[in-house]
């Protein structure tokens, strides 16, 4: 709340009055060639936010959004597999701000060694370091405006190795004696 008289502003966390949400999604998958697979995944909606803030008077916050998720699956030569994942989010609607577009692009290979039981992938997130929150918030003149990079940058090695190779992994049972249970102080 914001007194312009005194020039104070007054912050304070608190629910929206009222929200709307209508959304939908789209997943289309697609094999570009044989040996490229694409999974496409298409978001969209529309949010409507209302806060009273002072007076009684309504600040109306509405935004058409949209998300977009590509999922490419490559099978290199030499067993090499590779991904890469884009992501586009459209303006959004939060509360009292406006968040603005972004996008990433995220990238990983992989190769198995040792008749299939030793993968090694590589794997770097958010390749351009574009995955930021970026918003704002304007009532009565004030701003509030907000821009966060939440470290979401990496780069990843891991190692794995499957020692059964999915084969069927059984116990053997014991049997157990109910009386040298007893006697050892169980129940």
């Amino acid at each position: 709340m914001q007194n312009n008289e005194t020039n104070t502003t007054i912050f304070s966390q608190r629910n929206v009055d009222a929200f709307k949400n209508l959304n939908g999604t789209l997943v289309v998958p697609v094999r570009i060639m044989k040996k490229w697979e694409a999974s496409n995944n298409l978001g969209f909606g529309f949010q409507s936010f209302t806060t009273y803030v002072q007076e009684n008077q309504p600040i109306l916050n509405e935004q058409f959004y949209y998300m977009l998720n590509s999922n490419h699956t490559l099978q290199l030569p030499h067993k090499i597999k590779m991904e890469l994942n884009l992501g586009l989010q459209g303006p959004q609607a939060y509360g009292l701000y406006t968040i603005e577009r972004t996008w990433w692009l995220d990238s990983g290979v992989k190769r198995s060694f040792l008749k299939d039981n030793l993968d090694v992938s590589l794997t770097v997130t958010d390749i351009f370091r574009t995955r930021k929150v970026v918003g704002s918030a304007n009532f009565d003149g004030n701003i509030n405006a907000f821009d966060q990079y939440f470290a979401a940058q990496s780069f990843r090695v891991n190692l794995r190795y499957r020692f059964s190779k999915g084969q069927k992994f059984e116990m053997q049972r014991r049997s157990t004696n109910l009386e040298e249970l007893n006697r050892a102080g169980g129940n």
